[in-house]
């Protein structure tokens, strides 16, 4: 059995975690009961619908999306704020990824919305990648600013390693939205989102760019030979490819 002062503490425990929900949610009526002698339920309003701004306004800033995206954006930040309490130790780009995660389940969206949204949630994985993944990003970085000079860009016999960007996210757009000026693309496009330096980069892959890296995407490295015969079909196309994937940073040579 539980002793007396674990029991309090337990209660004490839930009558914190009670307090902090509701003053998430701005629900002022789940919080009075526990305010002191010296605050009252004005100061109280006061205290939690500044925090409620400041948690409207930095997603304001954290989402990429724009009104001729989204024209209710306000009105749907507002209704995710009151509904969705912030949990302690969020920061801005954890609350954004979870208001994605919550739109598409409370506002039907057009392809084009979908498209948008999927893009600004690759970005935040493409981050968070980055983070946990430190030093491989940094490893590849290195062998990208490497010398290839002396590779033979049709030699298809000569030993050398083909480095996959290690951190990649893959996603597939159904509209033209987001292409810019490249209107005669297949749809659905297969877009790449990645990390170069601190910036993070998209590129369209075409067939064989999309064969290369379903080829490499369960290990980050194959020597060219064996990607060669994996992959089948006409060496001289596959190294043109493996050259322009080079050339934006999603592949390295070693």
């Amino acid at each position: 059995m539980q002793s007396t002062a674990t029991q309090q503490m337990d209660q004490y425990r839930r009558q914190l975690d009670a307090c902090a929900e509701s003053l998430a949610r701005a629900q002022l009526a789940g919080a009075t009961t526990y305010l002191g002698h010296r605050c009252t339920a004005e100061n109280l309003k006061m205290f939690t619908d500044g925090n409620m701004d400041k948690r409207f306004l930095k997603l304001s800033d954290e989402l990429e999306l724009s009104s001729d995206t989204l024209d209710e954006l306000d009105d749907l930040i507002a209704e995710y704020v009151k509904a969705v309490p912030m949990v302690a130790y969020d920061t801005g780009p954890i609350d954004a990824e979870r208001f994605l995660r919550w739109l598409p389940g409370h506002r039907a969206l057009s392809d084009e919305q979908r498209d948008v949204v999927n893009c600004q949630r690759c970005r935040h994985r493409v981050e968070f990648l980055a983070r946990r993944n430190r030093l491989q990003h940094v490893r590849f970085q290195e062998l990208l600013s490497a010398d290839t000079s002396t590779l033979d860009r049709r030699n298809t016999r000569q030993r050398i390693w083909i480095h996959r960007n290690p951190i990649s996210v893959v996603s597939r757009w159904r509209t033209t939205k987001l292409l810019g000026q490249a209107p005669d693309v297949k749809l659905p496009a297969t877009v790449v989102f990645y990390p170069v330096g601190d910036d993070i980069r998209t590129a369209l892959l075409e067939d064989d760019g999309c064969l290369i890296f379903a080829t490499l995407r369960a290990t980050t490295r194959l020597s060219l030979q064996s990607l060669l015969k994996e992959i089948g079909g006409d060496p001289k196309f596959i190294m043109e490819s493996l050259w322009d994937l080079n050339e934006v940073a999603l592949l390295a040579f070693g």
